[in-house]
């Protein structure tokens, strides 16, 4: 099975680009895994990036998402968490305790 996560912009701070890399390679070893990156457009509705999110979406694909809402978990759970959502359909997940910067949090969702 193919990881893929769809991300709106890019990560602009150079720490979080390198934990990112550092963390995609990882990951690269484990199974095939892709980062997509769908542009943000400044000043439009969120909506906007969303459907250019969903856009990227193809039939039978599953989705974890990362939101500020979400439940939160530590790492070891948060792994299985995924491991399920991954094999059952969905979730809805966040970092936002442990990672409150978004590109933190996305840098480590790699991971």
């Amino acid at each position: 099975m193919k990881l893929i996560v769809l991300a709106s912009g890019k990560l602009r701070e150079q720490y979080a680009r390198l934990a990112a890399e550092t963390y995609v390679k990882r990951t690269r070893r484990l199974a095939p895994f892709e980062v997509i990156e769908v542009p943000e457009s400044r000043g439009a509705p969120p909506e906007e990036t969303g459907r250019k999110l969903l856009a990227r979406l193809k039939d039978g694909d599953r989705v974890v998402l990362l939101a500020a809402g979400g439940r939160e978990y530590t790492s070891d759970r948060f792994a299985r968490k995924i491991g399920r959502a991954i094999g059952a359909g969905h979730g809805r997940l966040s970092l936002k305790r442990h990672f409150q910067p978004h590109a933190l949090s996305r840098a480590t969702a790699y991971r």
